[in-house]
């Protein structure tokens, strides 16, 4: 009942805005009770917020060792291994998480943004087409997805598919006037009416 009135106090910190206090009290928690998966799982989701990453991946070891089923650890442990640029290691992790809970797009994302930046955009395009196939409004797969056939020299495919991620997300259209991708479409007409917000009968 005590770990619970600390996750609960913590919980309601972080509604709060209070990541300090927070933590404050997962902390409390992790010394009452260290193999808890839930207090290490949100300590660390906590600490990877905040920038603290190897506390953070061991708080996720931790949730692992006593559940290695848990697919949101591995995902974390993905994104720490993005963080410190070791892509084998950022693929395992994602693509356990996402063979674990195959109906979670968020992990098939990832593992198809991971191929993006390995350069297997075959594989990219495998996994971003199926997490779209699951959720046809997910913007984060389309943009993706505009990346991978903009790298495959599809440039036609990347507009449509930039269309589709900013109306399932009219804010991806201000993420892509102050990105530096997509150069060589830059000046395409069709990309200029995306970037504007009109209309178009055809890319």
């Amino acid at each position: 009942a005590l770990i619970e009135a600390y996750v609960e106090c913590a919980l309601l910190y972080e509604e709060l805005g209070k990541p300090r206090k927070a933590r404050q009290e997962y902390t409390r928690a992790f010394r009452i009770a260290p193999a808890s998966p839930i207090v290490n799982y949100n300590l660390g989701s906590l600490l990877f917020d905040q920038g603290r990453y190897s506390e953070a991946l061991s708080h996720f070891r931790r949730v692992l060792r006593a559940d290695p089923t848990h697919a949101p650890s591995w995902d974390y442990l993905g994104l720490i291994a993005e963080k410190r640029g070791d892509l084998k290691k950022e693929l395992d992790a994602h693509k356990r998480a996402a063979v674990l809970a195959p109906w979670d797009t968020k992990f098939i994302n990832n593992v198809g943004y991971t191929f993006l930046k390995m350069g297997v955009l075959t594989k990219a395009l495998r996994c971003l087409n199926y997490a779209i196939q699951l959720d046809p409004t997910n913007d984060v797969a389309y943009y993706n997805l505009a990346l991978a056939c903009y790298g495959m020299r599809n440039h036609t495919a990347a507009i449509r598919n930039l269309a589709l991620a900013i109306r399932y997300n009219p804010a991806n259209r201000a993420c892509l006037r102050n990105s530096k991708e997509f150069k060589e479409i830059r000046e395409c007409h069709s990309f200029k009416m995306l970037l504007r917000g009109e209309r178009r009968n055809q890319v």
